[in-house]
């Protein structure tokens, strides 16, 4: 690490030195080394040769045993002033002949032939072989203290010779880093002064050079044309930028600043000059709305705001933006941070007026699509409207049907009571006369006739019900109540939904007793008849009998009364069910439902203090409960009280028929004709002319519905002239058609019968108001005219 902080010529020279050092010491190692081990390799190859000329020599005397001529061979050693001993040795290793033996040193055994240094010397042995067959050896030794002592010298200088390369080597380095390293400083001396702001320091650039440091220079100063270039462009755009940008060190020194930011604080120039950014800010401070703001942003280890700017108020009503970044290098070092400041007054008025149409364009888009949203509610309705007041056309329609079928079928309903009646005592009166042979067949064609008229009786029955459902359904949406009673309310349903309910499942009845209800009968068939169809149009026809609706009555543990419609259709989603009371809303294709049915039957129920609950899944069927409060009091049928004690029927007495079609009239007055004397009128203002003319009637049986004069006016006339004749009055009539008439009815219910009339019933009514005329007899009001 110490070695990146060294001077460029400190180290050139420290591996120069290093370099000449390395060689210096190869020297010194290598070349001592090396003379010294070719000293040795001459010493041990001088020792052998000199060995084995001696051999050669003494071999006669080994051969013969002459130690003196081995010994005289022996004494030419010392003529060789490194020869330190010599042995003549025989076979067995004893010496024949020696030179100085006490010089000899310990051999060890089996010493090689050849030359080997031990210690301080070196020791030749050569083994000889006489031509007399004798053996033995010679054994030389030299010594090596002058070769060491000429190692010795030869180390010295080579150490001398390194030193003086090492030596060599520094100076050169030093020269050739001064050398090198001049220009270079120079260059570097010229960077430093123009990083100093002394610009002008450039021109003094050797750009003549050709070498390494005239490269640099002309680098350098291209460098520095391209970063004045730089410098340029960016002073241009930041004085052509709308923020006001503020530049400062990472000691807080301001840097640079543009034209626009003296502007936005209305500050001079000199204001900025060698100053800190504190020191800047407490002269801004007095002009913000909130100083806390403006600190906020010197407080560089905070951090920013998450929208990253800062909205600074000034006192003067304008209204600044402030955000800070980091000025970095490119490794991510800081050294500056730069803040930048933009007025959004004029901005933020606009966005003001922007978000104020937005807004109002918003809401004229709500209410242009609430408008839209209306006006298809709008459309819808008056397509129901139009549709209800179909249906209300085909209401009052039926009901004019029903009266209209109410005359005929009142007069053959007679006539058929009448010829059953008659045909007993008819047939007494023929068959005493009648053959026997024919008898058995006029007994037969006897029964056809009488089942014919009682099957025509029958059909006649069936017609009356349906008429009366019809009369029922088609009254006005009044809201009169009184205690009705469930089960006769469903059957009125039931008999007008039976042509849907036949096709599709079978229809099972499981009533249990359950007490009166406070409520309007016509609105207790119309919930029920609804709940029956959506009941039928939830299943597929084509296999009823595989399917069921179930109708059940019962009484709750509280004393509520409750009536379940379930079937086994296709049952509804959670979705369905969340929206069924929703006027309007339908799964039922255009044209079959409105959507009104079930919102409207909720309504009729919550007035009775009731509730609808539903209970279905999706492919296992519905049950609607339709859930009612028991009435306060118990019903009372509009019937006459039967007399305490039975009374023989009573015969005579004078009755007027009233009625508009004779053949209504034709038809009462051949069923009471027997017991009472019958007047029939053809009109009101024709029974009234005969009261007038003084003719008193035990009863009057009046049709409410005529044309000139109703039955309502002719019971008032009747009252305001003859009060005895009003009291002997009975009404029938075949449907009422006004609010009126249904009120005159309400409240005289125990003097009104329904047409088709019932024989009976008729009958017993005649004879108990006969009899209550005759327990109290009244006479004849004059006439008041």
């Amino acid at each position: 690490m110490a070695f990146r902080h060294l001077s460029l010529r400190a180290r050139l020279v420290l591996l120069v030195a290093l370099l000449f050092a390395a060689f210096a010491l190869f020297f010194l190692v290598f070349v001592p080394e090396r003379m010294d081990a070719q000293a040795q390799h001459w010493a041990l190859g001088r020792a052998k040769g000199i060995a084995q000329l001696l051999a050669s020599a003494t071999g006669p005397a080994l051969d013969f045993g002459d130690a003196l001529n081995g010994q005289s061979h022996l004494q030419a050693l010392a003529s060789t002033p490194e020869a330190t001993f010599g042995l003549l040795l025989r076979e067995d290793g004893t010496p024949l002949a020696s030179w100085h033996p006490e010089r000899a040193v310990a051999v060890p055994r089996g010493f090689p032939e050849g030359a080997r240094i031990l210690g301080q010397e070196v020791v030749a042995r050569v083994n000889i072989q006489t031509r007399g067959g004798q053996q033995g050896a010679l054994l030389l030794g030299f010594s090596l203290a002058e070769l060491r002592r000429e190692s010795q010298r030869t180390l010295q200088l080579a150490a001398t010779v390194s030193a003086l390369i090492f030596g060599f080597g520094v100076l050169a380095a030093f020269g050739l880093g001064t050398l090198l390293v001049r220009p270079l400083r120079h260059v570097t001396q010229v960077a430093l002064r123009i990083s100093q702001g002394e610009f002008d320091a450039q021109k003094e650039l050797d750009l003549t050079r050709r070498d390494e440091p005239g490269a640099l220079a002309s680098a350098l100063s291209r460098m520095l044309q391209r970063l004045y270039e730089q410098r340029a462009l960016i002073e241009s755009q930041s004085e052509a930028s709308s923020e006001g940008i503020l530049t400062i060190s990472e000691e807080g020194m301001l840097l640079a600043h543009n034209q626009r930011f003296l502007q936005l604080w209305h500050l001079p120039p000199e204001r900025l000059e060698g100053h800190r950014l504190e020191e800047l800010f407490q002269v801004l401070a007095p002009l913000m709305v909130d100083p806390e703001a403006l600190w906020r942003m010197v407080d560089f280890q905070r951090e920013p705001p998450a929208s990253g700017a800062e909205e600074l108020g000034l006192k003067d009503g304008r209204t600044l933006t402030a955000y800070r970044a980091p000025i970095q290098g490119r490794e991510g070092a800081r050294f500056g941070w730069g803040l930048y400041f933009q007025d959004i007054t004029e901005r933020l008025a606009q966005e003001r007026v922007r978000a104020r149409n937005a807004e109002l364009e918003q809401r004229v888009a709500e209410r242009t699509e609430e408008l839209a949203g209306r006006l298809r509610e709008l459309r819808e309705a008056q397509a129901q409207l139009i549709l209800a007041d179909r249906r209300t056309s085909v209401g009052t329609l039926a009901a004019g049907v029903a009266h209209e079928v109410n005359n005929p079928l009142a007069y053959l309903t007679s006539n058929i009571h009448y010829v059953l009646q008659e045909l007993p005592e008819l047939r007494a009166t023929l068959m005493p006369g009648c053959p026997p042979e024919a008898r058995k067949r006029t007994d037969e064609a006897w029964k056809e006739v009488t089942d014919a008229l009682t099957e025509a009786s029958e059909g006649c029955s069936r017609v009356q019900h349906i008429v009366q459902s019809l009369k029922s359904f088609s009254r006005g949406d009044d809201d009169t109540r009184k205690a009705v009673e469930i089960p006769h309310s469903l059957e009125t349903a039931i008999s007008m939904a039976s042509n849907e309910l036949r096709h599709r499942a079978r229809l099972v009845r499981a009533y249990q007793p359950v007490p009166y209800v406070e409520a309007n009968d016509v609105h207790l068939v119309q919930i029920f008849l609804n709940l029956l169809i959506n009941a039928a149009h939830a299943i597929e026809p084509g296999a009823a009998d595989q399917n069921e609706i179930r109708i059940t009555t019962c009484q709750s543990d509280e004393g509520q009364v409750r009536v379940s419609i379930s079937d086994t259709g296709s049952g509804m989603s959670p979705e369905v069910r969340s929206r069924l009371f929703t006027p309007f809303f339908t799964t039922k294709p255009v044209g079959v439902g409105t959507g009104l049915g079930l919102s409207v039957c909720q309504g009729i129920v919550t007035r009775l203090g009731g509730r609808i609950e539903v209970h279905s899944e999706q492919g296992r069927g519905s049950t609607f409960t339709v859930v009612l409060p028991p009435a306060r009091r118990s019903a009372a049928r509009a019937l006459p009280p039967a007399p305490s004690i039975a009374r023989p029927p009573s015969h005579g007495g004078r009755v007027l028929v009233v009625d508009d079609d004779p053949l209504v009239g034709s038809s009462l007055r051949r069923i009471l004709e027997f017991e009472y004397d019958i007047t029939v009128a053809s009109s009101a203002r024709k029974a009234l002319d005969a009261i007038l003319q003084g003719t008193r009637f035990d009863l009057i049986l009046c049709d409410l519905m005529m044309p000139e004069m109703t039955g309502m006016d002719f019971f008032a006339e009747l009252q305001r002239l003859f009060p005895t004749q009003a009291d002997a009055v009975l009404f029938f009539t075949g449907g009422a058609f006004t609010e009126a008439t249904r009120d005159f009815i309400a409240r005289r219910a125990d003097r009104v019968l329904s047409k088709p009339i019932d024989t009976q019933l008729l009958l017993e009514h005649l004879r108990i108001r006969m009899d209550q005329s005759r327990a109290v007899p009244s006479p004849l009001a004059s006439p008041m005219v």
